[in-house]
């Protein structure tokens, strides 16, 4: 006969509520170009994982960035707290982004994670060739 187990959020002593900060932040730019088309699109995805203490029910991430550090910050409000990636589907080329993110409780934000930059200027041009 099994047993039932209820399963709690992490939790770390002091600084009850906050949330410590969110795991591995990275960035991918996506390079798009339709067989048809001379134009390229450019993506970007920011992903992290969930924090390692969550002390509480995670609400939402906060996401900030910039676009070449000479640009005020964008803030994006992920509610929901279990998505940890976020798209940018029309990024301006030769331009630097630069990420940041922190998880939010009920009544509480943890600390952002460092900034991570990512390059749109590095286009790899791939063709393919087809033999009949």
């Amino acid at each position: 006969m099994g047993t039932n187990t209820l399963r709690t959020p992490r939790m770390r002593p002091g600084n009850a509520g906050a949330p410590s900060v969110p795991l591995r932040p990275r960035a991918f730019v996506i390079y798009r170009r339709r067989p048809w088309s001379k134009n390229i699109s450019i993506e970007l995805e920011f992903r992290w994982s969930q924090p390692q203490f969550l002390n509480g029910i995670i609400k939402s991430f906060n996401l900030s960035y910039t676009i070449n550090a000479s640009s005020s910050a964008q803030h994006v409000n992920l509610v929901g707290g279990s998505k940890t990636t976020y798209g940018i589907f029309s990024a301006h080329p030769h331009s630097i982004y630069t990420f940041k993110v922190h998880a939010c409780t009920q009544g509480h934000c943890g600390q952002s994670t460092e900034p991570v930059s990512i390059s749109t200027s590095g286009i790899i041009e791939i063709r393919l060739y087809f033999t009949l």
